[in-house]
């Protein structure tokens, strides 16, 4: 099949969003559909692009990289995404007219495109959910600012307009799924998760007890907690992997906790550096912080990297990370806050070697049906038993 996947990050940027559908497009050209990857022009060519993120193309994968329009306030850049959603309808209405399916994976762009009734069946990719605003930030109120919460409520209305009207809703998790089935009873969802890039073999871990995250710094993904369980536990280090706005924070955190000595950050890495670091754990945690978001819509891209770094994950228990964590087989669920039940599974992981032995071979033989082909042959049935 022919099959364009588009997405609204800059291509290349640091951005989960952009590695992810680079990603996916890989997988669908490498499960034999014809691909076409769409995404807004960094002003860098294609061949510096891909060389970004230290991939390479299938013969049968092509990049468009239209331009965004940029503009400046003084020394702020902003990017208007008008021409750029133009740009796209003109592709899918000229160039593109004879692929089978366009796959969304943005909101926004979903909704232009089906409001200008694109010639090319949308399929809406949901890495977010809207229809119920309120009850999505329960336990989490902190997080949202009165103006993301009025954003977000303009954005319940379009996906209340937008979901019941695309071909077909992609969801990366059951637990997020059956949220949107009970949104839109009508629609047509499907779940295919997040891939991985399967290495042959998995590569060698350190025999240290080091904790590695590698993500965003925001609170929601549960530092407080993941500082307190080193705190309580002198024989643990913390290698965090990630920058942003919260990086001076974090540090401070750990100075302020007395872990500073034992807590390494990397800051922003190239996603193509990302392993060299993650094998210098033994062990990859995400401690989130207990939410509906974190219980039923996040999907977080970092475990499929800690599998494909070798690493056991202890996280919470929570309906979506117990869809790809397996306990005590690929490694550990602890309950949501608890420091010390997050410090326990991480110090038992790295002191008993049978058990870490296990979780590894049990992710080896689970890698290939979680490839980023494995991914690309799924979104291809789905695709065809939709059109049929």
């Amino acid at each position: 099949m022919k099959i364009v996947y588009i997405h609204t990050d800059p291509f290349p940027s640091p951005m989960a969003g952009s590695v992810f559908a680079l990603s996916t497009a890989i997988g669908l050209a490498e499960a034999g559909h014809n691909t076409t990857l769409v995404m807004p022009s960094a002003g860098l060519s294609v061949a510096q692009a891909i060389a970004y993120y230290g991939r390479d193309l299938p013969a049968n994968l092509r990049v468009i990289l239209p331009a965004a329009q940029a503009f400046g306030v003084g020394p702020l850049r902003f990017t208007w995404n008008g021409p750029y959603y133009r740009a796209v309808l003109r592709l899918l209405e000229t160039e593109l007219r004879e692929a089978d399916a366009a796959i969304v994976r943005t909101l926004k762009l979903a909704s232009f495109l089906v409001e200008r009734r694109s010639p090319i069946p949308i399929f809406y990719e949901m890495h977010d959910w809207y229809a119920d605003v309120r009850r999505k930030w329960a336990g989490a109120e902190w997080m949202i600012s009165a103006k993301k919460l009025r954003d977000e409520m303009a954005l319940e209305k379009m996906e209340r307009a937008t979901a019941p009207r695309v071909a077909g809703l992609i969801t990366l998790r059951r637990a997020t799924a059956a949220v949107v089935r009970e949104s839109y009873p009508s629609a047509v969802v499907e779940t295919i998760p997040t891939g991985l890039n399967a290495p042959s073999r998995l590569p060698a871990v350190s025999e240290d007890c080091v904790a590695v995250y590698a993500g965003q710094l925001h609170p929601h993904k549960g530092f407080d907690v993941l500082f307190e369980a080193a705190r309580l536990t002198p024989e643990m280090r913390l290698l965090i992997i990630g920058g942003g706005p919260w990086l001076a924070h974090w540090t401070k955190s750990a100075q302020q906790l007395g872990i500073a000595n034992r807590v390494s950050f990397t800051g922003h890495l190239p996603s193509a550096q990302v392993p060299e670091y993650l094998a210098q754990g033994r062990v990859g945690v995400l401690p989130l912080l207990d939410c509906f978001f974190n219980r039923y819509l996040t999907s977080p891209l970092k475990i499929m990297e800690y599998y494909a770094a070798g690493l056991p994950v202890v996280t919470p228990d929570a309906p979506v990370t117990a869809e790809v964590v397996e306990h005590e087989v690929t490694g550990l669920l602890v309950p949501f806050g608890d420091a010390q039940a997050l410090a326990d599974a991480i110090m038992r992981l790295c002191a008993d070697r049978d058990l870490h032995a296990r979780c590894r071979e049990n992710i080896a033989a689970r890698l290939p049906e979680m490839s980023w082909k494995r991914r690309g042959e799924k979104i291809g049935a789905f695709v065809a038993r939709v059109r049929k």
